[in-house]
């Protein structure tokens, strides 16, 4: 999944996302991180096998209907190497966001450290922050983050 034969470089804060589009795993309708643009974006790496993601997805979603699809939007990207066992995963949760299965170029391009790895972009795509892990004790940490960014205008 990550290159091998030199160092990977992460993306950093400040900087803007890297490009993420492909069709949601759920719906098969095309989803891209520039179709959502104007909105606070949560990109999520995630797995099946990832014991947090089987709590953080569900409260990602939870977040999301408590502030408002128009206002953030939450990008999961799987990155199971079996799709099926994604696909499992979702069903028995009954997750409903935007899920990307990711070949491994979306992970090579971000360089997530582990599982799950979030990072929080501001309403013109630029990463805000990235959080390493899950715990459901920093959920308010993040939504005060969110509404920040919610409440900064494009020229400050």
């Amino acid at each position: 999944m990550l290159a091998l034969g030199g160092p990977v470089l992460a993306v950093a804060v400040g900087q803007p996302a890297p490009a993420i589009s492909g069709p949601d795993l759920q719906t098969g309708e095309p989803i891209s991180l520039e179709q959502l643009r104007g909105r606070v974006v949560l990109v999520d790496f995630w797995a099946s096998w990832c014991a947090p993601c089987l709590h953080s997805l569900p409260m990602y979603e939870a977040l999301r209907a408590e502030i408002g699809a128009e206002n953030l939007e939450i990008l999961a990207v799987n990155v199971d190497e079996d799709l099926d066992s994604a696909r499992r995963f979702l069903e028995r949760r009954r997750i409903r966001l935007f899920i990307i299965h990711d070949d491994g170029t979306i992970a090579t391009a971000y360089a997530p450290p582990t599982m799950p790895t979030s990072y929080l972009l501001d309403r013109n795509g630029v990463i805000d922050t990235r959080n390493v892990g899950f715990r459901p004790e920093e959920l308010d940490a993040l939504r005060e983050r969110i509404h920040a960014l919610l409440e900064t205008t494009d020229d400050q």
